[in-house]
């Protein structure tokens, strides 16, 4: 993993976001179909964010993973959003799995913390300190048995012509 100081080592290139999400998927997809998930997409083409495409795919794919992994129920589906809100791309993935206990979700960041039997802990926090390096931020809500919503936000790419 880079160090703190290390953001100098990330390649930031205009992302469109929708197109990263779907390739992200395509390389879940055989997670997916095993698991007969349904995954539904609401990013506009247009929506773009800065960073790099590379490690902001590694951060959605560690959520996206975590979500297919909570699923037990037989209606599977996993909902992907995003909107732009200021200056922020808010970026939504939520899950119909089974959720995480409140006291869970105060350690959920925390290096080798999981809940499941064949995991190491790091996937979240890897994508947190991910987002972190780009200037971004991580969240999760839950209610157990029923829903886990992670919210990321990352900073838009500026108008050229923004009035100042």
């Amino acid at each position: 993993m880079l160090g703190d100081n290390k953001k100098e080592m990330y390649n930031l290139t205009k992302i469109k976001l929708r197109k990263m999400v779907e390739n992200v998927i395509k390389c879940l997809n055989r997670d997916v179909r095993a698991n007969n998930i349904k995954i539904f997409i609401d990013i506009k083409d247009e929506i773009e964010i800065s960073g790099d495409e590379k490690y902001i795919a590694i951060a959605v794919k560690n959520v996206i993973k975590n979500s297919i992994e909570a699923m037990d129920k037989n209606e599977k589906i996993i909902l992907i959003g995003a909107e732009i809100r200021d200056n922020d791309i808010v970026i939504k993935i939520k899950d119909n799995g089974y959720g995480i206990f409140e006291e869970d979700l105060k350690k959920i960041f925390q290096p080798l913390f999981s809940t499941k039997i064949q995991s190491m802990g790091m996937g979240l926090k890897i994508s947190k300190y991910i987002l972190e390096q780009h200037n971004g931020n991580i969240e999760i809500i839950s209610r157990k048995n029923e829903w886990t919503e992670v919210i990321m936000k990352l900073n838009k790419i500026p108008e050229l012509c923004e009035e100042s």
